[in-house]
């Protein structure tokens, strides 16, 4: 799912692969620092308060520390999801349960239980909707406190749906056949 992130997960992807791919030729190379002082090849780099490093160890540290980057957007881009758990008792059937993505068709009074993704959205604000019988089916809805959950569970009130419903009038429409039938 794309969102206002998606540009930075593929720049810090590319930050990452372009530190592994450089510390990759960095050791390749066997990069080598001149003294200027001394103009005489460096075999350890003293950097304060870290200590010194042989030359190849930044390289190879530019390596490791590339994974990082490469690897948060992947671990990012991941949805959570809750499980809504409910209770639900009714006169008519089926009840339909929908919350976001998915739906429960109960035929007969018992629980369900509904995935939930987890969105990053200022707005979000899960619903969950009930539909019972048909002709024309009763609807209700609520809304679903996702702040509310516990160990990635979200346990709703029951829910008790009542009314009824009368069977549509049989209409008798009978066509009759022509003579010559």
């Amino acid at each position: 799912m794309l969102n206002q992130y998606t540009p930075l997960y593929y720049l810090a992807a590319l930050a990452g692969l372009t530190m592994i791919v450089g510390g990759i030729w960095l050791v390749y190379k066997q990069k080598i620092y001149i003294d200027r002082a001394t103009n005489q090849v460096t075999t350890e780099i003293d950097i304060p308060l870290v200590g010194k490093f042989k030359t190849n160890v930044p390289a190879l540290a530019l390596f490791a520390l590339g994974f990082v980057p490469l690897l948060y957007p992947i671990y990012k881009s991941q949805t959570q999801y809750l499980t809504i758990h409910g209770k639900v008792t009714s006169q008519l059937y089926p009840v339909v349960v929908y919350a976001v993505v998915d739906m429960n068709a109960i035929q007969h009074d018992g629980q369900f239980n509904l995935p939930l993704p987890v969105l990053q959205n200022p707005n979000y604000a899960p619903k969950i909707i009930y539909v019972a019988g048909a002709n024309p089916p009763l609807v209700f809805n609520d809304d679903v406190d996702a702040t509310k959950q516990k160990n990635g569970a979200i346990e709703l009130l029951p829910m008790q749906i009542t009314g009824s419903q009368q069977a549509p009038a049989f209409e008798k429409n009978i066509t009759v056949p022509p003579a010559d039938f």
